[in-house]
């Protein structure tokens, strides 16, 4: 849900709506370059700004703003299920997909013969709906993104420790980093970074 391509082609996402907000905010337009570390399309000018750095990306020529968005390895069940606990997770069945990162974490938690892999994350929700499973496992921003609209789903707990994301810029680009971060605060201050947040995450 951070972006996605959109029936149209058109981008969307909390990313996407982030960078829209923030353009508006300076009294920029936007345009969107794809690339999946901050480092290159910076330093060769493609881009002003990188949305979705991590401690992985940090490098000298680099400066990451921290805390647009904190994900992790979480656990999603039947609403009221709000909590875990070690015993209840040793008997429980999950369901996750196959081939992800989330599939190691919950082996550590889980018995294999317990564990369900799937295509999608949207699959493993379906099996939760069709009481197949006692829980999905999934990254949280997935996971909140397709439970936000399911009132009979409950964000339960988490497995893994939370990553935290942030905006990248050139270490020298020290105008535009004020200037994004003075922006940037003023929309925590004023709401608009929760509404964003509420739009693709819910709850």
């Amino acid at each position: 849900p951070q972006v996605m391509t959109g029936t149209e082609g058109d981008l969307q996402g909390y990313a996407v709506d982030l960078a829209c907000a923030l353009a508006n905010r300076l009294g920029l337009d936007v345009s969107f370059v794809s690339a999946t570390s901050p480092e290159s399309p910076l330093a060769d000018g493609e881009a002003d700004l990188y949305i979705g750095a991590s401690s992985d990306d940090d490098a000298a020529s680099i400066t990451i703003m921290d805390g647009y968005l904190e994900n992790t390895t979480a656990v999603f069940g039947a609403a009221g299920d709000a909590s875990l606990t070690a015993s209840a997770l040793a008997d429980a069945t999950f369901a996750v997909q196959g081939g992800s990162a989330t599939e190691e974490v919950v082996y550590s938690v889980a018995s294999p013969s317990n564990v369900r892999t799937c295509n999608n994350v949207n699959e493993c929700f379906d099996a939760l709906a069709a009481g197949e499973v006692d829980y999905v496992a999934c990254d949280a921003t997935a996971g909140a993104y397709l439970a936000r609209a399911q009132s009979e789903v409950s964000f339960c707990g988490t497995l893994s420790n939370v990553d935290s994301y942030g905006i990248a810029f050139m270490s020298r680009a020290t105008e535009l980093a004020n200037e994004v971060m003075s922006a940037f605060a003023q929309m925590e201050n004023d709401g608009t970074i929760d509404a964003l947040r509420q739009a693709w995450y819910g709850d």
